[in-house]
């Protein structure tokens, strides 16, 4: 817990936030509810877009140890000790209720909803110390809450006290000017190193903000995460290689990105693609997106049964924007932001959507690749052109056939390839 206040009136002064809740409860959401330091600091980054931050960063240790700690800064508009108070210590704080719209002070689409994404770093860390100052007032303000402290009896009922201080040095001291809210993680729980690159991937595919948004950048270590998923060569990319009046009726594009209409009148966006080989690092599948934060993690719509094309789904990839499913009374996004619950009749037209559209776009690479194979087959028949002259009608028909089937596929004749 935070320190005394100094001895003097121009310093910090020591005062009390209160829990409207019992404490025992973080201690159980935490951990639960965020699972590894990705979707624990994730929650973190999404405070940080709805406080109106231009900047996030993420730093993290080389080597995790006794005594190691995350930190998560960013520059948004931080808190006055009132509000530290009325909505940072609210568990379940709700900005969307009595019909508040779900966007920031400056205009964005909100992020949070649960008020419990707050407590995300209780997932891989013992002890969150904040200490953050208020962009309009400058007042300045720390407080620590240790995760066994909370388990504790003192926390066993409502209204259990958090020592905090506040005024100037408070925060740290960050002089004229500076606002913002700084978040150090220690006791970590985390079993081994955090690989920064791969945290940085991992990051890059919880947010579309940082690439589709001016205004708002995530780094590592002060290294921006990378602009778009790690996917190498592309084979192919819908909507821009649909062939000429092969696309969907009602298809609108907007550059790379395809834009339909549901069922029932809500406007998504997306785009899926062939990577050139196999997708690995959790890219496979398609995923949704929900005011630029993840909702769904790569996945293929369940489709029921064979679906025509199923060779090409190890290099599927792909991102669907559905703003809308965020913006519902109805909550069909869990708690940890990673899976849509699709039982849900609000969720059920996207559903049918990318149960088609996959299903659509897989049959289509399926023929597109055999075209290709056809005409790499016909470009290579004039070179064995005197070989075949040297053969029987029958067998030349069946020597030409070959180059185009797909690998494994038998032979004219019914004879496996030789």
């Amino acid at each position: 817990m935070a320190g005394r206040a100094p001895a003097g009136g121009t310093g910090p002064c020591a005062r009390e936030l209160r829990l409207p809740f019992r404490g025992r409860i973080i201690g159980h959401l935490g951990p639960l509810l965020h699972h590894g330091p990705v979707a624990s600091l994730a929650e973190l980054v999404a405070n940080a877009w709805d406080a109106d931050a231009a900047a996030v960063d993420i730093k993290i240790p080389a080597a995790l140890g006794k005594g190691s700690a995350i930190v998560v800064e960013d520059n948004g508009r931080g808190m006055t000790f009132g509000e530290c108070q009325a909505e940072y210590m609210n568990f379940g704080y709700d900005r969307r209720a009595g019909g508040r719209r779900a966007r920031t002070r400056s205009g964005r689409l909100a992020m949070g909803r649960r008020g419990i994404g707050k407590f995300a770093g209780f997932g891989i860390a013992r002890n969150m110390r904040i200490e953050t100052t208020s962009e309009s007032t400058g007042e300045e303000t720390a407080f620590e809450m240790d995760i066994g402290e909370l388990a504790g009896g003192e926390y066993m009922s409502e209204g259990g006290a958090v020592r905090a201080v506040s005024g100037p040095g408070a925060a740290g001291g960050g002089g004229k000017g500076r606002h913002g809210t700084r978040i150090t993680l220690s006791g970590l729980t985390v079993a081994g190193n955090i690989s920064r690159p791969d945290f940085a991937r991992g990051m890059a595919g919880r947010f579309l903000v940082h690439r589709a948004a001016s205004g708002f950048s995530i780094s590592v270590n002060g290294v921006p995460i990378p602009a778009s998923p790690d996917i190498g060569g592309v084979e192919l990319s819908f909507p821009r290689d649909y062939p000429a009046g092969g696309a969907p009726k009602g298809l609108r594009t907007d550059g790379e990105w395809a834009v339909e209409e549901l069922r029932g009148g809500r406007t998504i966006r997306w785009m899926i693609g062939f990577a050139e080989g196999p997708t690995g690092g959790g890219l496979r599948g398609v995923a949704v997106f929900a005011n630029g934060k993840l909702a769904q993690e790569p996945f293929f719509f369940n489709p029921a049964g064979a679906v025509p094309g199923m060779d090409g789904m190890p290099r599927m990839f792909g991102q669907v924007e559905a703003d809308y499913i965020d913006q519902m009374d109805a909550d069909v996004i869990s708690a940890e932001r990673q899976r849509i619950n699709w039982e849900a009749r609000e969720a059920q037209p996207l559903l049918e959507w990318g149960r088609r559209r996959t299903g659509e776009i897989l049959r289509l690479r399926g023929e597109i690749m055999a075209k290709k194979r056809e005409c790499e087959a016909g470009a290579a028949v004039p070179r064995f052109a005197g070989r075949l002259a040297g053969i029987g009608r029958r067998e030349q028909g069946a020597a030409r056939s070959i180059p185009g089937k797909p690998a494994g596929a038998p032979a004219a004749g019914g004879g496996a390839p030789g």
